[in-house]
């Protein structure tokens, strides 16, 4: 479980600064003082008691992102929301649960919380919950009760656990195909032709339902279908590199060395090696050791990460502000809530900081 959590958390992180990094450019223009400012009134909020403030602080703290990684404070912000009725903190604390640095892992509290945001149909809670009893953290396997969670989870509109779905449904078909591979006349093998379509069907339904959901690991999956006409998927290879693009943008440092590489090469796309260049720089930075290795035998310019951080907290900050504190034309405030703000996770998240270039280039309208 912890394996599953830590690696939402790493992605949702990598997302965060892909963004950063692609707009790196702009960052001279910006001033840290906005921020400041920006963290300051959502701080403020959160002591008069706004819950979503309490929310968006935690995560804040939480991923370190506009300020320093505080494991203890973020799960304090988020137990205060939690216990006013947030399932998304109850959530958020439950995650913490399985394994924050300097913070006690507590699967039975984890389970618990995920339990509690589950019955408010929090869609990441039930993916989680159906986890814990999948993998029995925090309660006994119960593999029945997992399908029964996963279903509503996928069914509420969490990609991820249409994903693992897809996974599940791809790797029982597979192991149906052997059977009629090695024994096709086979009772056995003649039952199977119909479970296996329908399998393969459904996790092909899932994998694109997971894609269109933002799921970064069923966009990378499904770039490559399309790029190699897998699974019952034509071959297309403009379809791919949408697919590869908004995985790489969403934060999956696989899918951005492999944009890169693509790019480099001309391979499924016009060549263009100083975009290609760009994508490899990310994802050595986000981590991926093969760009890295790529990156430190080449004479390219540098990205500066801390510098690119700069930008990114600005424009958090500027609309977690606007959010909490939105002047109306008379002057005076009205009042937001978090679910009002832009997706930050989404590849046009900055277009109106994009010069027209990157406009045209992410396709952002």
């Amino acid at each position: 479980m912890w394996g599953v959590v830590s690696k939402m958390q790493r992605f949702v992180r990598n997302a965060f600064l892909t963004i950063a990094l692609i707009f790196s450019s702009l960052v001279a223009e910006a001033g840290e003082s906005r921020v400041d400012l920006a963290v300051q009134k959502l701080s403020d909020a959160a002591h008069d008691g706004s819950v979503e403030a309490k929310v968006a602080l935690g995560k804040i703290y939480d991923l370190g992102i506009l300020a320093d990684q505080d494991s203890i404070r973020a799960a304090a912000l988020y137990r205060e929301a939690a216990e006013a009725g947030s399932a998304e903190a109850q959530t958020l604390l439950g995650q913490m649960y399985f394994g924050r640095p300097g913070f006690p892992r507590d699967e039975a509290k984890a389970f618990q919380l995920f339990s509690l945001a589950a019955d408010s149909r929090d869609r990441h809670a039930l993916g989680l919950l159906a986890e814990c009893y999948r993998l029995g953290y925090g309660v006994a396997k119960n593999d029945a009760q997992s399908d029964t969670l996963r279903a509503q989870a996928i069914e509420s509109g969490d990609g991820y656990s249409a994903y693992l779905q897809s996974n599940f449904d791809k790797g029982r078909a597979d192991y149906l195909k052997d059977i009629e591979y090695y024994d096709p006349t086979s009772e056995e093998a003649q039952k199977t032709k119909a479970e296996i379509a329908r399998l393969d069907k459904s996790a092909n339904e899932l994998v694109l339902l997971a894609a269109e959901r933002g799921d970064r690991f069923a966009q990378y999956n499904l770039s490559q279908y399309f790029r190699r006409g897998l699974n019952g998927f034509p071959k297309d290879d403009s379809e791919a590199l949408r697919w590869l693009t908004l995985s790489a943008q969403g934060g999956n440092f696989y899918a951005q060395h492999l944009l890169g590489v693509l790019y480099r090469k001309g391979e499924g796309v016009q060549a263009d090696k100083a975009r290609g260049d760009r994508w490899l720089a990310i994802a050595a930075r986000n981590g991926h050791p093969d760009s890295a290795e790529i990156m430190a035998d080449k004479s390219v310019a540098s990205v500066d990460v801390s510098a690119s951080a700069v930008l990114l907290g600005i424009a958090v900050a500027v609309v977690l502000a606007s959010a909490i504190h939105e002047s109306d034309s008379s002057g005076g405030t009205t009042s937001a809530t978090l679910e009002e703000m832009p997706d930050i996770n989404h590849p046009c998240y900055l277009k109106d900081l994009m010069s027209d270039t990157d406009r045209v280039m992410n396709a952002c309208y």
